[in-house]
C-alpha cells in the first residue's frame, strides 16, 4: 500500500521572473492553436453495463497504446508496479459503473488496470505533470521531481514529488506560500450568466495541458436511455465519468479543479471508494441519469460525499439558476449564487448576472502568477444589460489568460436547448486526423 508521503509535494520553482501571464510567447503558443470537434457517440445505458463501450473501445482500440503510454511516462516515478497491484482490488470498489470499466478494457484490448488509472487521472493528479509535460508556462514553473521512496531506482531520494506554484518576492509571501501548499490545480475557468432575458448560458475551458496525441480520445457523447437522449457530455476514451454535460431543459454542469483535487493517497481512496463513495466526476454522471431539476442535482453535488473537493459549476433555465459549489470531500464549503453581488479580496466583484470560478475559492485573491479571476470578471461585468449570445460567451472564452497554451478544451452550453457547442484545441495546425494516427 501506498503511504500519504508518497504523495506530499516537494518541486523546485523559480521565483520572480516573468510570470507566464506577460509573457507573449505563451499568448502565442495560445493563438496558434487549431480548433477541432470532438467525434460523437451514442452509449445506451439500457445495455449491461460491460456492453455501453464496447462499440466506442473497439474503433479505439487500435491507438489504445497511445493512453497506455501516456500513463507509463507520467505516473510519478514508482507508481506504475503499485497501481498495477491494487488496480484489480479497486475496480470492484467502483459501484456505479466499475461493469463499465471492466468492458471498456476488454474492447480496449488493454488492462483492467490501466483502465482503473485512466479513471482516477484527477485524484492522481501528476498524470500531465511529470516534467516532460510540465505546464512550465502555467502557474508552475520550473520542474525538477526527485524520485520516489517506493522506487526501486530512487537510493537516496528524499521520497516526495508533486508541484508547487511560484513565489514572488513580495509580502504575499506567506499568503503564496500557503495557497501553493493548499491551492494550486492545474488551470481551468467555468461560469454562469444570464442575459436581460434570464436566458441562462453555461461556459468553461479546461486546462490540462493533454498532448495532442491524446486530445484525439477526446469525445461526445449522447447518453440514452428507452431510445430517448436523456443528457449530452464531454468524456475521454476510457474514461467513464464526464467532464461537463447538460441535461436539456433542466440543467448543465462543469467541474473544476479545487485544493490539489488530486493529492489522495491511494490507502485513503481505497476506504472511500470501498465505502462506496464516488469521485467527482462519476458522480456528476450519476446526478445526469436519477435527478431532473436543478433543485434536485444542486442538493446531490453540495452534499453527497465525494472522494476528493472539486468545484461543481452548476446551471439551470430559470432566472439566478446558477452557482458555484466550493467541495470538500464531506460536503459544501461554500456557495456561491448568481443572484448574489460576489466580492472578492483585490477588488474583484462577480455582479449579480452571473457567477464564476477559476481554481481558487472567491474569499481568497487568486494569486498574481495565475490570475485569470480579474479578466474573467472584467469581461463578464462587462456585459451588464447587454443582449449577447454565444459569440459573446466565446469571445469571453477565448480571451486571454483565460484562454492560454494549455487550455485543451472550450465548451459553450445553452441550457434551456441544450446545445452543446465543444472545441478540443490542438497545438499542431497539421497533426493528422484519427484515421491517419496508425501510420505514424
Amino acid at each position: 500500500m501506498i503511504t500519504a508521503a508518497v504523495l506530499a509535494s516537494l518541486c523546485t520553482v523559480e521565483a520572480g521572473g516573468q510570470r507566464w501571464v506577460d509573457d507573449p510567447a505563451n499568448k502565442l503558443r495560445a493563438d496558434e492553436k487549431t480548433p477541432r470537434a470532438p467525434k460523437e457517440y451514442v452509449v445506451n445505458l439500457d445495455l449491461p453495463e460491460e456492453e455501453r463501450w464496447k462499440e466506442i473501445g473497439e474503433k479505439y482500440a487500435d491507438k489504445s497504446f497511445w493512453l497506455v503510454e501516456y500513463l507509463r511516462r507520467n505516473l510519478p516515478p514508482g507508481w506504475l508496479k503499485p497501481i498495477e497491484k491494487i488496480a484489480a482490488q479497486l475496480l470492484p470498489f467502483f459501484k456505479d459503473y466499475g461493469g463499465e470499466m471492466k468492458g471498456y478494457a476488454a474492447a480496449l484490448n488493454i488492462t483492467e488496470g490501466d483502465v482503473v488509472a485512466i479513471n482516477l487521472i484527477y485524484q492522481l493528479e501528476r498524470l500531465g505533470l511529470a516534467c516532460d509535460s510540465w505546464n512550465n508556462t502555467g502557474p508552475s514553473h520550473t520542474c525538477d521531481l526527485p524520485m520516489n521512496a517506493d522506487d526501486d531506482s530512487a537510493e537516496g531520494s528524499q521520497g516526495f514529488y508533486g508541484p508547487f506554484m511560484p513565489y514572488p518576492d513580495d509580502d504575499e509571501d506567506e499568503y503564496e506560500r500557503e495557497m501553493a501548499d493548499i491551492d494550486a490545480p492545474g488551470p481551468c475557468t467555468s461560469f454562469v450568466v444570464q442575459d436581460p432575458d434570464f436566458k441562462i448560458w453555461a461556459g468553461r475551458n479546461l486546462d490540462w495541458n493533454f498532448p495532442d496525441v491524446l486530445k484525439q480520445f477526446i469525445i461526445n457523447v449522447d447518453f440514452h436511455r428507452g431510445g430517448k437522449s436523456l443528457y449530452k457530455a464531454t468524456t475521454a476514451v476510457g474514461y467513464v465519468g464526464i467532464l461537463h454535460a447538460v441535461k436539456p431543459g433542466k440543467f448543465a454542469y462543469s467541474m473544476d479543479a479545487r485544493r490539489k483535487g488530486g493529492n489522495l493517497a491511494l490507502n485513503l481512496l481505497e476506504m472511500a471508494l470501498g465505502s462506496g463513495v464516488r469521485t467527482p466526476e462519476q458522480h456528476a454522471r450519476y446526478v445526469f441519469e436519477t435527478e431532473d431539476s436543478y433543485a434536485a442535482a444542486k442538493d446531490s453535488l453540495a452534499n453527497t460525499e465525494i472522494v476528493n473537493p472539486v468545484y461543481y459549476i452548476l446551471s439551470g433555465v430559470q432566472k439566478n439558476e446558477g452557482s458555484v459549489l466550493a467541495r470538500d470531500r464531506k460536503g459544501v464549503v461554500h456557495t456561491y449564487n448568481m443572484e448574489e453581488e460576489i466580492e472578492s479580496p483585490g477588488g474583484n466583484v462577480q455582479k449579480d448576472f452571473w457567477v464564476g470560478i477559476t481554481n481558487y475559492d472567491l474569499d481568497k485573491h487568486p494569486l498574481p502568477a495565475d490570475d485569470r479571476a480579474t479578466p474573467m470578471t472584467d469581461n463578464l461585468n462587462a456585459l451588464e444589460g447587454k443582449a449577447f449570445n454565444d459569440k459573446e460567451v466565446w469571445d469571453i472564452l477565448k480571451t486571454w489568460p483565460t484562454f492560454n497554451a494549455h487550455t485543451d478544451i472550450t465548451a459553450v452550453v445553452d441550457v434551456a436547448s441544450g446545445a452543446f457547442d465543444v472545441v478540443v484545441w490542438f497545438d499542431h495546425k497539421n497533426f493528422p486526423e484519427d484515421d491517419d494516427l496508425e501510420k505514424m
